[in-house]
């Protein structure tokens, strides 16, 4: 719930920062989210559903990461990655669950469409904050070299 407060400012910093990161970060997100989908829809039936508790374990890895970030800069980074490669996984598993539960007869479409949601803005999040770092990178290693 706290993350969807932070995407407005972040938004809008990336734009300031370049408005072209934020058109790389939605048609990234939006790349992503298709593929990964449309690999749960033609594979086999059910054939991810194991990763379900696999990826509620990597949640509760990407919380203590998290909270190992307030003390150590590295373990941000791992988590910022880390949590890229999760919620990817999370769309194809909330995908072929969806399905699933349609095929038994669960018409809950706010429900769905609310787990496939929160999968789009964990990616949208953790790729705009990769962008973001890149750039700021870039722009440190761009303010050395003039000085030299």
């Amino acid at each position: 719930a706290c993350e969807g407060a932070s995407i407005p400012p972040l938004l809008s910093l990336a734009a300031a920062v370049d408005p072209a990161l934020v058109v790389t970060a939605v048609s990234g997100t939006a790349t992503v989210f298709l593929c990964f989908s449309g690999a749960a829809l033609f594979a086999q039936r059910r054939s991810f559903m194991y990763l379900g508790a696999i990826l509620s374990s990597a949640v509760s890895l990407l919380i203590v990461l998290s909270l190992l970030s307030l003390f150590l800069r590295t373990a941000a980074v791992v988590e910022l990655y880390a949590g890229l490669v999760v919620f990817s996984l999370y769309v194809v598993y909330d995908t072929q669950l969806i399905v699933e539960r349609a095929s038994l007869g669960d018409k809950e479409f706010a429900g769905h469409a609310l787990m496939l949601f929160m999968d789009l803005l964990n990616i949208l999040v953790r790729l705009l904050v990769v962008l973001l770092r890149n750039r700021e990178r870039e722009g440190t290693r761009s303010s050395r070299s003039r000085r030299r």
